[in-house]
């Protein structure tokens, strides 16, 4: 595109080794270039596993198109993406710099020595108390003034130990969110364990959806709470190293007076796999009803756990019913059990809706959450992320408010029922991939160009991918910002080992692959680049390397290299125009919008992937 393509076309002579196949399909750009993208001497007959298609946009309507219809996260959710959770001793623990240690005499005085008045509730942990406290020195205030605060006092042989309070104070003293129960102190006497929280004043999501008499929850309200829990947990999920939460249920769900929910009870969370791991081997807790069955069965766990937790939590507010009712006969006590059969049928669905709702509720979107659900419930490998589960209940909320998102709702006749990777349609829309590639900062370039930065706005973008290079932490960092799922190779001027020199990941129906490419030799010679795709197994091929946007279609799939979103030059060539490629990814469908500086101004081009059944099926 543009200069870029004078510079692979002196790449390819140089090479020697590709020349553009007559039958390529060709993209041709605003100065007057084509970018090939090439059948090249692979293809072979079977033409009916990719189709690609050339569209031209203007650089506004593809930015629209692009990167317009999703929702900014306020300037709060922007400043804790990206939270690194260090380990840390019970000493460490103990004197964390933001947690107030309380005496058991102060605690006293806030409580009104512990008043049975003042207790607002019981359970096999120990108990709950109201207190007050001066908002600014944490001191115990007179009632009625001041902060509101829960004091939680555990039993000394109750179900949450010593170990389970520590873990509280760990996660809850380090990691900070809107959608997590503030801890304000603690206190350890002797036997004697307590923590100190916010209060919050609706309580439970337990008691507002189970307790007799409790004022029934709108469908917008209820859509708010799994929002914000989503957010809590897709946060979790996405900290530099990771968290999973174990434990995720209605009661550990509370709610301030705004009904917004906020996680507590970090009891039972767990620091996620590292490195080549894909799984932490630990002994099994939880909540009968809430627990992933594979967890059950063999003590791994994953973030993925939680996705089936949240799941069932969704059932939970779409029913109005537990998780498990010893009450009720048969397959009736489990409400996944019960809930199954009707989740997928749009005609059916209703058979499990809350009938307090009285028919208040957007049919439609009642089926979306529904199929959200099952996905959820899925089995390990075929449930989505916390972020997809986060972005199709956002989109849900945006379609309520008249905010209809860019796509066409799915034809009818269709279903949009569970595909083979355990994402429908409704899950699958406006799932926006960053993809760049060698940015070399500071060493042949400064930064990413101020236009590209000005576009680049975090909260819009579900993953980044990277294929490496990026030279310094700062660089890192800043990525972090843009969006908190971040995936790097490693390139040569890397010193950060953690990176990989390949990595796959599924997003949605595709399955990616990621790779620096200086491994591939001739640099950018598509048969290797095509065997390595093969030997990936993958539907879409990143590579960087070369500097230069550039595109392929083959029988095994797409290739696409980003090229430098800085311009840095490369060994091959220093005419470099800056680009980057955003991948709208919606079913079987890839829109892969090109954004390419030149000439001081951004240029867009839009690419269509289509892929079929017979393609790589992702897993």
């Amino acid at each position: 595109m543009g200069n870029c393509m004078e510079g692979r076309s002196r790449v390819v002579s140089y090479l020697g080794s590709q020349t553009t196949n007559p039958g390529s399909t060709q993209i041709t750009n605003r100065s007057g270039h084509s970018s090939a993208l090439s059948s090249s001497s692979i293809q072979s007959n079977n033409e009916r596993s990719t189709t690609m298609v050339s569209t031209k946009i203007s650089s506004r309507s593809g930015h629209s198109l692009a990167l317009s219809s999703l929702e900014v996260p306020s300037d709060n959710e922007r400043s804790i993406r990206g939270s690194l959770l260090t380990p840390k001793s019970e000493g460490e623990i103990l004197s964390l710099p933001n947690l107030k240690a309380f005496t058991m005499s102060e605690l006293k005085n806030i409580t009104r020595n512990f008043r049975s008045d003042n207790l607002i509730g019981e359970g096999g942990f120990g108990y709950i108390y109201k207190g007050w406290i001066e908002e600014h020195a944490l001191n115990a205030s007179r009632v009625g003034s001041g902060m509101f605060v829960a004091v939680k006092k555990l039993k000394p042989k109750g179900f949450q130990g010593h170990k389970e309070w520590l873990s509280e104070m760990n996660y809850l003293g380090q990691l900070h969110h809107p959608n997590f129960v503030k801890l304000i102190g603690f206190c350890v006497e002797g036997d004697n364990r307590l923590l100190v929280y916010e209060y919050m004043t609706e309580g439970s999501l337990e008691n507002h959806l189970f307790r007799k008499g409790a004022t029934t929850l709108s469908w917008a309200v209820r859509i708010r709470i799994a929002i914000d829990a989503a957010r809590g947990l897709s946060f979790l999920h996405n900290c530099e190293q990771q968290v999973i939460y174990r434990d995720f249920k209605a009661s550990n769900i509370l709610l301030d007076s705004e009904f917004n929910a906020k996680l507590s009870d970090f009891g039972l969370a767990k620091a996620g796999p590292t490195g080549d791991h894909t799984h932490v081997s630990t002994q099994v807790m939880g909540t009968q009803g809430y627990a992933a069955p594979e967890y059950m069965a063999t003590g791994r766990l994953t973030a993925k756990c939680d996705v089936y937790s949240f799941g069932v939590v969704l059932l939970e507010l779409l029913s109005g019913r537990r998780a498990v009712d010893k009450t009720k006969v048969g397959v009736e006590q489990n409400l996944v059990d019960w809930a199954r059969p009707y989740l997928g049928d749009r005609r059916k669905v209703f058979r499990i809706m809350d009938t307090r709702l009285e028919g208040q509720y957007p049919q439609k979107g009642a089926f979306m959450v529904a199929i959200l659900a099952l996905q959820c419930i899925s089995e390990a490998k075929l449930r989505p992320q916390m972020s997809e589960v986060l972005h199709a209940l956002e989109q849900h909320r945006s379609i309520r408010h008249g905010n209809s998102p860019s796509h066409s709702e799915p034809p009818r006749g269709t279903s949009p029922g569970l595909k083979s990777s355990g994402l429908s349609y409704w899950v699958l829309r406006m799932v926006l991939v960053l993809a760049l590639g060698d940015l070399h900062v500071p060493h042949r370039a400064p930064d990413l160009p101020a236009k590209f930065k000005s576009m680049l706005v975090p909260g819009k973008i579900q993953h980044i991918i990277c294929t490496g290079n990026l030279c310094i932490k700062e660089v890192h960092d800043y990525l972090k910002t843009l969006c908190p799922d971040l995936h790097i190779t490693r390139g040569e001027y890397d010193e950060e080992t953690r990176y990989p020199e390949t990595k796959t990941l599924t997003i949605g129906q595709f399955k990616l692959g990621l790779c620096h490419g200086h491994q591939v030799i001739p640099w950018g010679d598509l048969d290797s680049l095509a065997m390595l795709q093969r030997q990936l197994d993958v539907d879409i091929l990143v590579t960087g390397h070369t500097h230069q946007f550039t595109a392929y279609k083959h029988e095994a799939g797409v290739v696409i290299n980003p090229g430098s979103a800085t311009g840095a030059y490369s060994s091959i060539t220093y005419d470099v125009n800056p680009s980057f490629v955003l991948m709208d990814i919606d079913g079987l469908r890839v829109v892969v919008y090109v954004y390419e500086l030149i000439d001081g101004e951004v240029k867009v081009d839009k690419i269509d992937f289509k892929k079929t059944t017979t393609t790589h099926s992702a897993h």
